[in-house]
């Protein structure tokens, strides 16, 4: 059975047939190795990238050269809106990925012209945003462990529904600790914490979590 791509991803069921055939005809699949750039910040945005399969990297590089990752985009996510004329951000393939491939002007036409697209791509941004505001929340008032619990808890919720309570965590804790804006030897100290504290189990690709059930609302303390 093929896997979904982007369209069937992100349309399905808003879209009508008509309209996610449209969407299909837009795209153009493309697949990228582990650790290639998809999008570079700074670069003219000719394109925008829908994400099929795998995990991609999003980010942006700061001052003193390192990066802050602003989120790992999922299957069905868009890498970045189309709202510039330049990327505003870079992202990178974690493992092998597929996406849909979509000419800026073309994307942004269909988007006018379906009422329903409109509403699917605000409903995105609006998620982003939130998600963003949380994040922000956390690192502000959050310990590095109610950070780290709060992240695995909010990306174990985001994957496919499976049994058991692992959750695999294809980014390197490099990533993981730009994301959080943490030392890479404080995500080490704080993971061990967590499993001492049998809150989580480490593993060679993921984590087990047995104790964590939902993210807490950062302003709830």
């Amino acid at each position: 059975m093929p896997r979904a791509t982007f369209p069937d991803l992100f349309g399905k069921p808003a879209l009508n047939s008509r309209e996610l055939r449209k969407l299909q005809l837009l795209a153009t699949p493309v697949r990228f190795r582990s650790g290639q750039k998809v999008v570079a910040e700074g670069e003219v945005a000719n394109e925008v990238y829908g994400l099929s399969q795998g995990v991609v990297r999003v980010y942006k590089k700061l001052a003193d050269g390192r990066h802050h990752v602003l989120r790992f985009a999922l299957p069905g996510d868009i890498l970045e809106l189309p709202r510039g004329e330049c990327h505003c951000v870079s992202a990178d393939a974690i493992g092998a990925v597929s996406a849909s491939r979509f000419a800026r002007s073309e994307f942004l036409e269909f988007i006018q012209a379906s009422r329903t697209m409109t509403q699917l791509m605000i409903d995105f941004a609006a998620e982003q945003l939130k998600r963003s505001q949380d994040q922000m929340l956390f690192l502000g008032r959050g310990t590095p462990e109610e950070q780290l619990t709060a992240f695995l808890a909010s990306w174990r919720k985001r994957l496919p529904r499976r049994p058991g309570r692992f959750v695999p965590l294809p980014m390197s804790r490099r990533d993981i600790a730009a994301h959080l804006g943490m030392a890479p030897e404080t995500l080490t100290r704080t993971f061990a914490k967590l499993e001492q504290k049998k809150i989580i189990r480490v593993e060679a690709d993921g984590v087990q979590l047995p104790a964590i059930r939902r993210s807490r609302s950062p302003t709830k303390r």
